[in-house]
Parts: C-alpha cells; sequence; structure tokens
C-alpha cells in the first residue's frame, strides 16, 4: 500500500496542469461628449492637433464653444480646422501665431470678434469671407499682408478696419478691404495713400464709408 501510495503522489507531482484561458478584450474608444460652452475655452481642449518642434499645430476643432483662446503655444492652424464650428462667437488668436491660412473662419455667420494680438503677419485669401465678423477691427502693426477678400464679411457695413499706414502701403485696400464703412489708418498718412482710400470708400462696389486719417 504505501508503494501505490507514492507512486500517487509522485503521478500527481509529475501532472502538468493546463494553464488558464486568458480571454482577449477588445481596447473600446470612448468619445468623450462635451457640451456647448458660452465660457472661453482654451483650443487645446476640444481638438485634434499634432506636436511640433516648436508649439502645436491644430488639425481639427470640435463644434462645442461659442467662445475660444488659441493658446499661445500653438504655432499652425490648418486651413480647415474651424469648418465645422458653426457655434463660434469670439476668437483670441495666438500671439505665436504667424499667419491665417486661406479661408480659415470663413462661412462662420456667428463669429462677430476676433482678437488680434501682436506677432500675426499674414492674412491669407478669403479668411473672413462670409463670416459675420463686425465691429471695430483693431490689426496689429507686425501685419504685413492681407490677402484677397480677407475681410469680404456678410454684413460688412457692420465692419470698422483699424490699421497701420505702413500696412495700407503694402497691400491692395480694393480686393482685401472693399466694401466696408469705415477705414481708420494709424500714423502718418501719405497723401497718395489718403487717396488710395478714398477711392475704395467712393468705388460702385463699396458702402458709404468714413475715413478716419
Amino acid at each position: 500500500k504505501k508503494e501505490v501510495v507514492k507512486e500517487e503522489v509522485t503521478k500527481k507531482a509529475t501532472e502538468v496542469k493546463p494553464k488558464p484561458k486568458t480571454e482577449v478584450v477588445k481596447p473600446v474608444v470612448i468619445e468623450q461628449k462635451v457640451n456647448v460652452v458660452d465660457k472661453a475655452v482654451n483650443v487645446l481642449e476640444i481638438s485634434k492637433y499634432t506636436k511640433l518642434a516648436n508649439g502645436y499645430k491644430i488639425e481639427k476643432v470640435n463644434n462645442v464653444a461659442k467662445k475660444l483662446i488659441i493658446d499661445d503655444s500653438v504655432v499652425e492652424i490648418s486651413p480647415i480646422a474651424f469648418s465645422e464650428c458653426y457655434l463660434l462667437e469670439e476668437v483670441t488668436l495666438s500671439k505665436n501665431l504667424k499667419t491665417l491660412r486661406f479661408g480659415l473662419f470663413a462661412n462662420l455667420m456667428n463669429l462677430e470678434k476676433v482678437n488680434f494680438v501682436e506677432g500675426l503677419e499674414v492674412i491669407e485669401n478669403n479668411v473672413f469671407e462670409q463670416s459675420g465678423l463686425k465691429g471695430d477691427v483693431i490689426l496689429p502693426d507686425s501685419l504685413v499682408s492681407i490677402g484677397k477678400k480677407a475681410f469680404y464679411t456678410r454684413v460688412p457695413k457692420l465692419l470698422s478696419i483699424s490699421l497701420s499706414e505702413k500696412l495700407v502701403s503694402l497691400i491692395d485696400t480694393k480686393i482685401s478691404f472693399h466694401p466696408l464703412t469705415a477705414v481708420g489708418i494709424r500714423g502718418e498718412v501719405k497723401e497718395e495713400i489718403k487717396s488710395k482710400y478714398t477711392d475704395v470708400c467712393t468705388s460702385s462696389l463699396a458702402f458709404e464709408c468714413e475715413i478716419n486719417f
């Protein structure tokens, strides 16, 4: 009997126990549901973006905010980033954003206010075309180029522009701004610049407007 018991113990010790089956769990993508908010939101919180060597590039922004602050770490924005942001009413730009790309805020009818900051250098074609931009727009002295139809807004008679005399001499005011109701030029304005703006405001394609030199 001792030998039988010993044999059974040895047999049990040498038995290979089957490994427990591991259940494969497939990853589940969780979509964050963000409610529409009235307070100012940092754009990085509600967008898809790419990390660059010198900052971030915004690729696509979710249509959930009425007011956006473009963080100073943002150095580039894709031309289609705001294409679906129909709720957007106000934007504050990044001081490290040098260029507003083609049609960036075009057709955003609720967008009424953009807070420009020094550092912006280029506004490409059609950036605010058919947007709801209105009120006093103060363009920074750092700006050196404005593209065609950049400020062809939905209700141009509600819009007034303030810009530097230096910028006026570098751009074609007729294709960038008209029609406008008010134009303010900062700095010492040369006679040829005054004439250039008078032509804009008396153009048959323009609304009646006031020129402030």
